[in-house]
């Protein structure tokens, strides 16, 4: 075949030879609507160039055509398969068989890289998803972890918190037991002075009692409201209508005289 010697007519169709025959006719269409002379009126070479790829089509085309084709690419210098004798026809039927083997094979070969090349792809893709996983629950945990810790530390925070206005309500409820011992003691010796000193004046009576006494200067004053302002016991002035009761004599005195009494004991003591 000498057109074989002039062009590959794989390389004019733009094809592989292992192109089915879908492909070759496609790859024709596509060609042939590009280099047709009609679409190309300004090259001179464009007739020949369509020459070209239409013989490469009619050749590769044909299923006889395109196999003696092949065996002369592979064998140059032979003879097509229709000058083949009986011995050289069988050599020639091999070839070919073991040539369509091996483009099987080859095709097989790469649906099997293919397939490898797209597990690895999932295989690495499942094994990142998984590590995406494991550090999010990894950062959960850490958040979980610190999360508890930090209600641990305000918790404890609280409780010794609590702890100390225990302690401060603690030392508050001593310090006013012990201001209310120290008040009842001294109400007590104030009681007992008073008693003493009755007994020394031989104060029975009330009126006596009133003239002897020495009056509380604590709070224990007996507080009385009226409607209208009585007369002192001490001033003998109308001041106020509140007045106020001593606790031992039970005198009535204007809130004036009760704090002059009270001034009074206070600064007789100092």
């Amino acid at each position: 075949m000498s057109s074989a010697t002039r062009f590959d007519y794989y390389a004019e169709l733009r094809i592989e030879p292992t192109a089915t025959s879908q492909e070759i006719t496609a790859a024709y269409r596509r060609l042939a609507l590009l280099r047709h002379p009609d679409r190309n009126p300004d090259d001179p070479t464009a007739t020949a160039s369509f020459q070209r790829l239409q013989e490469a089509y009619e050749t590769l085309g044909d299923f006889d055509r395109k196999a003696a084709y092949d065996a002369s690419r592979l064998y140059p210098g032979q003879q097509p398969a229709a000058f083949y004798q009986d011995g050289d026809h069988e050599t020639f039927v091999d070839s070919i068989i073991e040539r369509y083997f091996a483009g099987v094979q080859e095709a097989m070969a790469r649906q099997r890289a293919a397939f490898e090349a797209a597990t690895r792809l999932q295989q690495a893709e499942t094994e990142a998803q998984r590590r995406r996983e494991e550090e999010e629950e990894r950062r959960t945990a850490d958040r979980i972890l610190r999360e508890g810790r930090e209600r641990f530390a305000a918790e404890q925070q609280r409780h010794a918190e609590r702890q100390m206005r225990a302690e401060k309500r603690k030392e508050a409820e001593r310090e006013v037991a012990a201001l209310m011992a120290e008040q009842a003691r001294q109400h007590a010796d104030e009681r007992a002075q008073q008693e003493h000193r009755w007994a020394l004046h031989k104060a029975v009576t009330r009126p006596d009692k009133k003239k002897a006494c020495l009056h509380s200067q604590f709070d224990g004053w007996v507080k009385h409201g009226h409607r209208r302002k009585p007369r002192c016991e001490e001033c003998g002035e109308k001041r106020s209508m509140t007045t106020f009761g001593c606790p031992y004599c039970d005198i009535t005195v204007c809130p004036m005289c009760r704090d002059k009494l009270v001034k009074a004991k206070r600064d007789s003591k100092e």
